[in-house]
């Protein structure tokens, strides 16, 4: 990310090496809040982060990424489907 700090497949990678084999999550949403920032339009970072926080049980805040994560994606079903999965936790 040095070379290109915009690269959104790297850090979508990095991302989710920290959730899925550190399980750091803390790491995982440093790094997504700074990518959501950096690249705003991508909604692989809100989608991270809307996992991020079902999985602290912060229902509220993966909610609102969730619904951050329909409007980068124009309602894209394929982000739709990924969104209600990460908050499945939080809609039962």
């Amino acid at each position: 990310m040095e070379y290109d700090p915009k690269n959104v497949f790297a850090r979508d990678q990095l991302i989710q090496y920290y959730i899925d084999v550190e399980n750091d999550l803390q790491k995982a949403k440093t790094l997504a809040q700074d990518s959501r920032i950096l690249i705003s339009t991508e909604p692989k970072f809100s989608l991270h982060l809307a996992t991020i926080y079902a999985r602290e049980n912060n229902c509220q805040q993966a909610i609102s990424f969730k619904n951050e994560i329909l409007t980068k994606s124009y309602k894209h079903p394929i982000y739709s489907n990924l969104a209600d999965f990460a908050t499945k936790k939080c809609t039962n």
